[in-house]
């Protein structure tokens, strides 16, 4: 078997990049011992929230602790609720979510060619059993670094009420068919700040963003035992909080995320352009999603193990993402989702999909060697 020649994620070169400036700003830390929500995380959520066009940014552990908090910020216990997420997800969206309202119904949503939640199918759902609930959430997952259709979202929550839960983890920066970044649409945005992701820390790390004062308030004490002044607890909560050393890393970090941004759709221009195999279907854009920001580059194919074996011993890794469906993990097998198996893309693509390298720093050379090693596939 050949050793790599391409990395699937290469992370070095950002140290690289910000080493300089984060060491400088690790000393100064180290003489304030500011480690738990100080200064930095102030500083990176101002320009976190400007970067992103919200009003607010509220720094967190990690983005499932994001998605939860997010959930208890609707205060939603004492009411009939409805969840609708993807069924095509990692299964954070759900956990997260479901340990601030576990007494909601979950329905899960089928994925559309494009990997992101089917808005026909959710509307179908939503006529048939909106008038059941009090409350509804919907928590559209921009899934790979494409965006969910947030204009047809925002006309159904026109519609039908809901509140949205934008599930940002892979999308930092997209822009969606509301030409809005993700994360501003919906009543509250979720970022992941994992270190592989587009904009990572160096350790678990999360991100909320919203404009709504209300929202705002309350995160900031759902994420710290629900309190914002030593002792006084008005919300029931979890430790959930950004330090210091991992605020400085992703600020330095976002002053690069545009340019690394645009290396990766540069790349992805390539491989939607260059790739051409019978066996293949390419990642393509969708319309309704006006700036893909490719946290990750998959493709479909029939004879997935076959072919993943084939670039392995070409020195090309891969990853097979969401090879399991919600419903089929062995930990939710009992669960009671609603509709768990009216999934047909979802079950069609965790058989198929394979994400192959992508990342800000891959060269014209590796790039032009993975191109024409999967066409001679």
């Amino acid at each position: 078997m050949a050793n790599n020649i391409v990395e699937f994620n290469y992370l070095k070169p950002q140290w690289e990049a910000i080493k300089n400036e984060v060491n400088v700003e690790f000393e100064k830390l180290y003489e304030t011992s500011d480690f738990i929500l100080g200064p930095k995380v102030s500083e990176f959520e101002r320009n976190f929230a400007a970067w992103n066009n919200s009003k607010y940014a509220v720094g967190v552990s990690n983005a499932t602790d994001g998605l939860e908090i997010a959930a208890r910020a609707f205060q939603l216990e004492e009411r009939k609720t409805a969840v609708f997420i993807p069924a095509n997800t990692f299964i954070a969206t759900f956990i997260g979510i479901y340990k601030a309202i576990p007494n909601a119904d979950y329905y899960l949503v089928d994925c559309d060619e494009y990997f992101q939640l089917n808005v026909s199918v959710l509307e179908m759902q939503l006529a048939k059993h909106a008038t059941t609930y009090e409350e509804i959430v919907v928590a559209p997952v921009h899934l790979y670094g494409c965006t969910s259709d947030m204009n047809r979202l925002l006309e159904l929550r026109t519609k039908f009420g809901f509140k949205i839960i934008e599930d940002c983890s892979q999308a930092h920066g997209a822009i969606s068919s509301s030409d809005n970044p993700v994360g501003t649409d919906g009543e509250i945005g979720v970022f992941s700040l994992y270190p592989g992701k587009n904009l990572g820390a160096m350790g678990d790390a999360g991100v909320l963003t919203t404009s709504i004062d209300d929202y705002y308030n309350r995160l900031l004490s759902l994420r710290n035992l629900g309190s914002v002044k030593k002792y006084i607890h008005e919300h029931f909560s979890g430790n959930h909080r950004l330090d210091s050393i991992q605020a400085i890393v992703l600020d330095i970090k976002l002053k690069f995320i545009d340019k690394w941004t645009d290396q990766r759709i540069e790349t992805a221009n390539r491989y939607q352009s260059e790739i051409i195999h019978s066996d293949l279907i390419n990642f393509s854009n969708p319309s309704y999603c006006k700036k893909n920001v490719y946290h990750l580059f998959p493709v479909r194919v029939d004879t997935r193990d076959e072919f993943q074996k084939y670039l392995s011993d070409n020195g090309i890794p891969t990853i097979v993402h969401y090879p399991i469906t919600l419903y089929n993990s062995k930990s939710l097998l009992d669960f009671p989702f609603k509709y768990r198996r009216e999934n047909p893309l979802s079950d069609e693509y965790c058989k198929t999909v394979l994400s192959i390298p992508m990342h800000p720093f891959l060269t014209k050379e590796q790039i032009d060697y993975v191109i024409n090693t999967i066409n001679k596939y």
